[in-house]
């Protein structure tokens, strides 16, 4: 079951001109989180804008309870996200999505990549 809650923002990185990376505390979502899931971000305290913005959990640490996810500001939501400083509070809502399925319940696995707007074919497991 998903949880709202306001995690504290421990670290923030720029990687990029326009592409980020939050390290949030999020304990009780990390807890219960499956590779794959995502969360929704509400950006402002207002109705402005409305829509939470939903962004793919990248990386968990379990043991002291952080979330990582990376972003690309594409809008005034995700430019409104990146300005957020050190030890400001997110309101987050998490984990989302069904996840990833459990690669040992199936006997071939495709790995493809997308690069360039088309996908390439790697290997099979």
């Amino acid at each position: 079951m998903p949880v709202q809650l306001h995690a504290k923002l421990i670290k923030k990185e720029q990687l990029k001109t326009d592409i980020f990376k939050f390290s949030l505390s999020a304990k009780e979502i990390v807890d219960i989180a499956k590779p794959g899931q995502f969360i929704e971000i509400r950006v402002t305290e207002g109705i402005d804008p409305f829509l939470r913005r939903p962004i793919s959990i990248y990386n968990m640490d379990k043991e002291n309870g952080v979330l990582e996810i990376i972003f690309r500001v594409q809008g005034r939501g995700t430019e409104i996200l990146s300005r957020k400083k050190e030890e400001d509070l997110v309101d987050i809502i998490g984990p989302l999505g069904y996840g990833t399925f459990k690669f040992e319940e199936y006997k071939n696995i495709a790995i493809l990549r997308w690069r360039n707007r088309s996908i390439s074919f790697i290997r099979t497991c």
